[in-house]
């Protein structure tokens, strides 16, 4: 019954230590790391030896047995300062070129979408930036620069966890002033430049989904690589592609 009962416990120890080890396979993602556990197991043999009188004794022997478990245990991955901005949304509420939160831009109708090559979707605070970010890599943006000069992260990882730009959507300026809200591919739209409509960065261009109604607010209508073209000789000329075409404080025209 001592023999039988030792064993039962024994069995009981292996079966808690495996369950302890499967809960903690089975939990969170992200980088492993494996554990060994010696599991020493002991038993009693009982054994009846005839002596050579003829007189049987009990031997009572016991065994050892040790084997080890080794089980791959799941860690917690840790994420980069430029990881956690992603996920915690940040470009989607301050713009992933400058920095500035966003929400002036869109109560204007000046707020574009950017879409990334690793699929992050961020947002700009003036269709400005649209230009602005094509004319410089994504490491050298102001945003980016300043956490890379804060040693919050590095060029490579901005590179590796923004990617490339894809895609630019821009808002329709002639949709907006009529209270809906409609995108167009930044490379197909027309743009025009409103100096009494000040943006937030100070660049006061718009973009429309159609030419005819751009040109109702200004005889003047840019395509894409028009407008281009003109940041590039400001860069030229200022080391900055920051016009500043806006004209005093300007008017804001706010939706809603």
């Amino acid at each position: 019954m001592k023999t039988e009962w030792l064993a039962a416990a024994v069995v009981a120890v292996v079966v808690a230590v495996a369950a302890y080890f499967a809960g903690l396979s089975a939990g969170g993602g992200g980088a492993t790391k494996t554990l060994s556990t010696t599991i020493t197991q002991v038993s009693t043999v009982t054994e009846r030896v005839t002596t050579t009188a003829t007189a049987t004794q009990t031997v009572t022997t016991t065994v050892v047995q040790t084997s080890t478990v080794t089980q791959t245990v799941a860690q917690p991955s840790l994420k980069s300062v430029i990881e956690q901005m992603v996920s915690n949304g940040t470009f989607l509420h301050r713009c992933v070129l400058c920095g500035m939160d966003v929400a002036e831009a869109e109560h204007m109708g000046v707020s574009a979408v950017v879409v990334f090559s690793n699929g992050v979707v961020a947002k700009t605070d003036d269709i400005g930036c649209v230009f602005r970010m094509r004319l410089m890599p994504v490491d050298k943006w102001p945003f980016m620069r300043r956490l890379i000069g804060a040693n919050l992260t590095t060029a490579e990882e901005v590179r590796r966890v923004l990617g490339n730009v894809v895609q630019v959507l821009v808002p329709d300026y002639g949709a907006f002033m009529h209270g809906n809200e409609s995108y167009v591919d930044a490379e197909k739209a027309y743009y025009v430049i409103l100096q009494d409509r000040k943006t937030p960065m100070g660049d006061c261009v718009f973009a429309f989904a159609s030419k005819e109604v751009a040109a109702m607010h200004n005889s003047t209508v840019y395509t894409f690589d028009q407008m281009l073209k003109l940041y590039q000789q400001v860069m030229k000329e200022k080391g900055m592609p920051r016009p500043m075409w806006c004209r005093g404080e300007g008017v804001m025209m706010h939706h809603g």
